[in-house]
């Protein structure tokens, strides 16, 4: 894998099956990230994708919260 936030996330949802496979289902990530040519694009852009939308979400109510939402991102020279 070229990217390490893929690598990363790949090895969370191994640590995260290994761990806990009762959550399967209630764990998720959502592909919106990645290259798409301008159709596609705009084709998921009208089906609801958003920008800066979390990578990971796990559907678990727990301590009066409703979900957790996590994103990872790469560290960049211009980006803190």
């Amino acid at each position: 894998m070229k990217h390490l936030e893929d690598s990363m996330q790949v090895a969370f949802f191994k640590w995260a099956d290994m761990q806990y496979p009762n959550l399967n289902k209630l764990l998720h990530h959502s592909p919106n990230g990645g290259k798409r040519n301008a159709t596609e694009a705009v084709r998921f852009k009208r089906m609801g994708v958003r920008a800066g939308f979390p990578d990971v979400i796990l559907l678990l109510p727990k301590n009066g919260y409703g979900s957790l939402c996590m994103g990872s991102r790469q560290r960049r020279a211009n980006r803190p």
